[in-house]
C-alpha cells in the first residue's frame, strides 16, 4: 500500500494523467458512505458504555479531543451525549488511561499515533 501512495504522490506532483481505478463493488459502496449512513444511528448510541474510573483527574482532555463535541466535563468528570464517532481519542489519549469502554478497555495499551501532535487535536 505504501508502494501504491508514493505512485499517487508522484503522479500528482508531475500533474501525469491517470484513469481512476474503480475497485470492487465493496470499496464502491464503502467510498459512498452508504454503509456508514446505515450503521450511524447505532454508533451514536455506543457511547453509553463509556466511562471513567477513579484515575480520572477531570483533566478535560477527553473533551478537548472529541472531533464531533461529544464529551462534556461536568463536575470534574467527562459526560457523553451520544453523538460519538467511535474515533476513541478519548480512550486512547487519557493521560491516566481513565476513559474505558465497559469492561472491554480495562488493562488494555492505548495507541498514540506517534505522527500525531496532540496539541493540533485539542480545540480551544
Amino acid at each position: 500500500m505504501e508502494k501504491k501512495v508514493w505512485e499517487i504522490v508522484s503522479a500528482v506532483k508531475s500533474r501525469e494523467y491517470h484513469a481512476v481505478e474503480m475497485g470492487t463493488m465493496t470499496d464502491r459502496i464503502l467510498r459512498t458512505g452508504m454503509l456508514y449512513r446505515s450503521v450511524s444511528p447505532f454508533i451514536k448510541q455506543m457511547d453509553h458504555k463509556f466511562k471513567v474510573d477513579q484515575g480520572c483527574i477531570g483533566c478535560g482532555l477527553c473533551s478537548q479531543v472529541c472531533p464531533v463535541h461529544n464529551i462534556e466535563i461536568r463536575n470534574g468528570r467527562p459526560w457523553w451525549y451520544h453523538q460519538c464517532e467511535m474515533c476513541l481519542s478519548c480512550l486512547n489519549l487519557c493521560p491516566r488511561q481513565a476513559v474505558q469502554y465497559g469492561n472491554m478497555s480495562e488493562e488494555k495499551q492505548r495507541y498514540r499515533n506517534p505522527y500525531v501532535d496532540i496539541k493540533d487535536l485539542m480545540r480551544r
